[in-house]
C-alpha cells in the first residue's frame, strides 16, 4: 500500500520578531535551535542520538551545521572512537542541499572551489527572506491511523468505545496516544514533530468532539511555551528517554505585561513626579469626599504604576505604604458622584480601585463583564461537564451537589488537576482547593487560620498570594473576603472575590499561588481574554474551553 506524502506546516516564531526582545527570549530560541536540530538528525536522517549530543555540546544549530566542511568535522568529532560517527554525518551533508558538503551537480564556480555559497542567518535577513522554518515531510494518512487501529486491541477498543458513546473519555484518550506510540515503537522509527501534528489533526477528524492540541500542541513563544506537549509527544519522550536526549522542562515564568502604561510610569520625569507628589499626599491623609478620592486616585496612577514596579518586596509593603487607601478595611471602594442619579435606589456609582488600575492597564480586555454575566451559566454547564468525566478524587466527587449553589472553584481541581511547581513538586487536589478559597466555619477561625498562614509565609519568605476565604458552611456561605500579607477585603460573593484576586494579581504585580495556578490561568483566559503564561495552554483547560464553546454554539 502506498503512503501518500503530505507536508504539516510546523510554524515557529522567530525570537528576533518577539515582543520581549531577544535579550528575554535568549533561552527560547536555544531550546527552539536544539529542537530544530534533534529533528534534522534524528528525526529526518535517523542518525545515533550521540551525534545530536556531541554537535549540542559544541554549540551547532541546524544554521551552523550547514556550514560544517571537513575541517570543521574533524575539529568536532575529535576523540577515535567518534569516527564511524562523522562519516554518518558527512554522508548525510553530503546529500543535503544546504550543506557546503553538497555534492550534486552545481555551477562551475562551486565546482572549482568545491564549496557552495551559503549565506549567513543575517544575510538572509537583510534581504528580507521569511524567518518561517521548511516544511517537514510526513508519511501519516488517514488510512495509516485506520491500520493502527485495526491491528492493535487497544485500538478496537477505542474504536468501539467511540462507536457507543460518540465521545472518548480520558482513559481511552491514553488507550489511543499509547497505540501509535507503540507503533513507532515496535518499528523502531523516531516519530517526529511533524508526523505527531498530521496524527493529531486526523485524531479529531476521526473523532470528534476531540481537538488536535489534545494530542500534539506545538511550541509558542508568544505564550512562553518553549515546548511541545501532548499526549503523543509526552507518551513517545517518555518512552525514548533513557535512549533519546530529553527536552529539559524549563519552568514556565509569567509573561511580562509591559504595556505602554508601565513603560510611561517609568519615564516620568522629576517635575511631574513632584507634581503628582500633592495628589499622592491628599490621598495619604483623605478617606473623603468620595468624588475627590477618585479623581485624585485617576491623576495619580502613573506614579501609583511606578511605586509598584520600583517595590521589589515580595508583598508589596513599599506600596501599601505610600498608597495607604489600598489596606482600608473597604478601602478597594472609591464613591464616584455624579451630577446626575445613576441608580435609582443607591443614587451612586461604585468604582473599585483595583478595578481603575486594573482598567488603565488592560483597555482591551473584557473588563468583569463577562465572568459576571456568565458565571452563573459556567457552573452550570461545568457540573455537566464534571458529571461525564471520571473524577476519582473523593473530596471533589462530594461536592459535585454543592455546585448547584454556584461554586465550581473547589471542585475544579478535582477534574483540571495541578501540575508541578517550580519547585519540581505537584500540589495535591487538597492544597490546590485551600489555597484557592479555604473555607471557615467562624469569623475566629478565620481570624486564627488568616495570622498563621501570614506568619508562616513571612517567616520562610514567601510571598502570600492573592487568596479567597469563605465563611460558613459549602452550601451556604455567609460572607467571603480576599487576603494578601497585608490586605484584608470583605466581599459580597465569590465571582466579586474572583474579579478581585485577578486584578491584584496584574495591577500590584502579585502572583497566584502555584498550586492553584491552573484555575487562575483559565479564569484569566476564558473570562478576561488574557492568557499570561504557557500554562494557558494546558491540554485539560482547552479541553474544557472546547466544551463550553460547544454549548454556545
Amino acid at each position: 500500500m502506498e503512503s501518500k506524502i503530505e507536508f504539516v506546516e510546523l510554524l515557529i516564531t522567530d525570537p528576533r520578531d518577539s515582543e520581549f526582545g531577544s535579550e528575554a527570549d535568549l533561552d527560547v530560541a536555544v531550546d527552539e535551535a536544539g529542537d530544530e536540530l534533534r529533528e534534522l538528525l534524528i528525526g529526518s536522517w535517523n542518525l545515533d542520538p550521540a551525534i545530536y549530543d556531541i554537535l549540542i555540546a559544541h554549540g551547532y544549530n541546524v544554521e551552523y551545521a550547514k556550514t560544517l566542511d571537513e575541517k570543521a568535522l574533524d575539529d568536532v568529532f575529535s576523540v577515535t572512537k567518534w569516527t564511524a560517527h562523522k562519516h554518518a554525518l558527512r554522508r548525510k551533508l553530503t546529500a543535503w542541499e544546504e550543506s557546503v558538503l553538497y555534492t550534486e551537480a552545481r555551477p562551475n564556480s562551486d565546482s572549482v572551489t568545491g564549496t557552495r555559497s551559503t549565506p549567513s542567518p543575517s544575510d538572509r535577513s537583510a534581504v528580507g527572506t521569511s524567518p518561517q522554518r521548511k516544511l517537514l515531510p510526513t508519511a501519516v494518512t488517514k488510512s495509516l491511523l485506520d491500520s493502527i487501529l485495526d491491528r492493535n486491541e487497544k485500538g478496537k477498543i477505542v474504536v468501539k468505545f467511540y462507536q457507543l458513546h460518540h465521545c472518548l473519555d480520558l482513559n481511552h484518550r491514553k488507550h489511543l496516544a499509547h497505540t501509535i506510540v507503540d507503533y513507532y515503537m515496535a518499528n523502531q522509527k523516531y516519530f517526529s514533530l511533524a508526523d505527531m501534528a498530521r496524527f493529531a489533526e486526523l485524531i479529531a477528524d476521526r473523532f470528534p468532539p476531540e481537538i488536535s492540541i489534545t494530542y500534539f500542541n506545538p511550541r509558542n513563544t508568544s505564550v512562553n511555551k518553549k515546548h511541545p506537549s501532548g499526549m503523543l509527544y509526552d507518551r513517545f519522550h517518555n518512552r525514548k528517554r533513557k535512549s533519546v536526549t530529553p527536552i529539559g522542562n524549563t519552568p514556565a515564568t509569567n509573561a511580562s505585561f509591559q504595556s505602554q502604561q508601565k513603560l510611561a510610569a517609568l519615564q516620568l520625569s522629576d517635575s511631574d513626579i513632584r507634581r503628582l507628589d500633592s495628589s499622592k499626599s491628599w490621598l495619604r491623609n483623605n478617606r473623603a469626599p468620595g468624588d475627590q478620592v477618585l479623581k485624585q486616585w485617576n491623576h495619580t496612577v502613573l506614579l501609583r504604576l511606578r511605586s509598584i514596579q520600583h517595590d521589589k518586596d515580595k508583598n508589596k509593603s513599599t506600596v501599601f505604604s505610600e498608597w495607604p487607601r489600598y489596606l482600608d478595611e473597604d478601602g478597594y471602594l472609591l464613591v464616584n458622584m455624579f451630577g446626575k442619579i445613576i441608580d435609582s435606589v443607591l443614587k451612586c456609582k461604585i468604582t473599585f480601585q483595583v478595578d481603575a488600575d486594573f482598567k488603565y492597564l488592560f483597555e482591551k480586555s473584557n473588563e468583569q463583564g463577562k465572568l459576571f454575566d456568565e458565571w452563573e451559566w459556567f457552573c452550570e454547564v461545568f457540573l455537566e461537564y464534571l458529571l461525564s468525566a471520571d473524577v476519582k478524587d473523593i473530596y471533589s466527587r462530594q461536592l459535585i451537589s454543592s455546585l448547584e449553589e454556584g461554586d465550581c472553584s473547589q471542585a475544579f481541581h478535582g477534574l483540571i488537576k495541578p501540575v508541578r511547581t517550580s519547585t519540581k513538586k505537584r500540589p495535591t487536589i487538597l492544597q490546590a482547593q485551600i489555597d484557592t478559597c479555604y473555607i471557615c466555619e467562624t469569623e475566629e477561625e478565620f481570624t486564627e487560620t488568616l495570622d498563621s498562614q501570614r506568619q508562616e509565609l513571612e517567616s520562610s519568605g514567601v510571598q502570600f498570594s492573592p487568596r479567597i476565604f469563605a465563611l460558613g458552611s459549602i452550601d451556604n456561605f455567609e460572607c467571603f473576603y480576599v487576603v494578601t500579607n497585608k490586605l484584608r477585603y470583605k466581599l459580597p460573593s465569590l465571582v466579586r472575590c474572583l474579579d478581585v484576586v485577578l486584578k491584584l494579581k496584574f495591577t500590584l504585580d502579585l502572583q497566584f499561588p502555584e498550586s492553584s495556578e491552573l484555575f487562575w490561568a483559565f479564569i484569566s483566559g476564558y473570562f478576561y481574554d488574557i492568557e499570561y503564561t504557557q500554562k494557558s495552554k494546558n491540554t485539560q483547560i482547552l479541553q474544557l474551553i472546547a466544551y463550553l464553546k460547544s454549548r454556545t454554539e
